[in-house]
C-alpha cells in the first residue's frame, strides 16, 4: 500500500484517489460521496480541497484532498471489519505525521509530557471514531420495517438535540423538502389531492384531518426508500447521538 498521507498547506492530508484505492472503491463514487457532503457541511472548505493529479495516462484528473476531519466525516459510512482496519491505519498515520510536525521538546520532562499528551489524544480520537461508528450503524439500521415509528423517533431526537420539541416541525419540514427535491415530486400537492378525493368519497372530517404526508409516502415504495435515506442523512448531519437521546430501543430490533 502506498503512503496514506501527504503534506498540503502545512497539514497532513489524504486524497480521494488514495481513499478509493485503499477501500477498494471506484474513484468517481468517492468523489460523489464527498460532494454529497458539500451542501450540508458548513465548514466543508476547511476539510476538503479540490485539486488535480495525473492519472495512469498522465492526464489531469479531478481529486479532493482532505484533512483528518474530512477523512473522519467521509469514512463514517464505510462499514465492515476490513474498513475498520483501514480507518485505524489512517488514524495512526495522521497521528504519526502530526507528531513529526510537532517541535522537538527541549528537555526530558517535555518529552514525557508530550508522550502522555499524545497517548491521551490518541485514545480520545479512537473513542470518538468508535462512537461515530456506533451512531452510524444505529442510524443506518433504519429499514422499511416499521419505518414510520423509527423516522419519528429520529426526527424527535434531532429536535431535542437542537433545543426541544418546538424544532420538530422545522426538522420534519426539512425532511419533506429534501424528499421532494430527491424524488422530484410535491408531497403537499399529493396530500391535498388525497384529502380532496376523501372528501368526495364522503370521508369524515376527522379522517381527512388525520391524513398526513407520511400516508402519502407510505403509498409508494420508492418514496419510502428515498425518505428513509433522507432521515438517515439528517441524523448524520445533526450528529445525533443515539444513546444520549434514548433511541437504542427504537432502533435495536432493526437490521441492515
Amino acid at each position: 500500500m502506498k503512503n496514506l498521507l501527504i503534506m498540503h498547506n502545512q497539514q497532513a492530508v489524504t486524497s480521494s484517489s488514495n481513499i478509493a484505492e485503499t477501500f477498494s472503491k471506484e474513484h468517481h463514487n468517492v468523489i460523489k460521496a464527498i460532494e454529497t457532503l458539500k451542501k450540508d457541511v458548513v465548514n466543508f472548505n476547511a476539510m476538503f480541497f479540490e485539486t488535480t493529479e495525473p492519472d495512469s495516462y498522465s492526464r489531469d484528473r479531478r481529486i479532493y484532498l482532505m484533512n483528518r476531519d474530512g477523512f473522519t466525516l467521509l469514512a463514517m459510512g464505510f462499514t465492515g471489519s476490513k474498513a475498520l482496519h483501514f480507518k485505524l491505519e489512517y488514524i495512526n498515520a495522521f497521528n504519526q505525521m502530526e507528531r513529526r510536525m510537532m517541535q522537538q521538546p527541549k528537555s526530558q520532562a517535555e518529552l514525557i509530557a508530550m508522550m502522555a499528551q499524545n497517548n491521551v489524544e490518541q485514545e480520545r480520537r479512537l473513542s470518538l471514531v468508535e462512537q461515530e461508528q456506533r451512531n452510524t450503524r444505529e442510524i443506518l439500521a433504519l429499514t422499511n420495517t416499521d419505518w414510520r415509528n423509527k423516522v419519528n423517533a429520529i426526527l424527535n431526537g434531532i429536535a431535542l438535540k437542537l433545543g426541544g420539541g418546538q424544532y420538530y416541525s422545522d426538522i420534519k419540514n426539512e425532511s419533506y423538502q429534501l424528499l421532494e427535491d430527491r424524488a422530484g415530486c410535491s408531497i403537499s400537492i399529493r396530500l391535498n389531492n388525497r384529502k380532496a378525493k376523501m372528501a368526495l368519497r364522503g370521508s369524515s372530517k376527522s379522517a381527512i384531518n388525520k391524513t398526513t404526508a407520511l400516508d402519502i409516502i407510505a403509498e409508494d415504495k420508492k418514496l419510502i426508500a428515498v425518505y428513509i435515506t433522507v432521515v438517515k442523512e439528517l441524523a448524520v448531519k445533526y450528529q445525533l447521538n443515539i444513546a444520549r437521546h434514548g433511541l437504542e430501543e427504537e432502533l435495536e430490533a432493526l437490521s441492515l
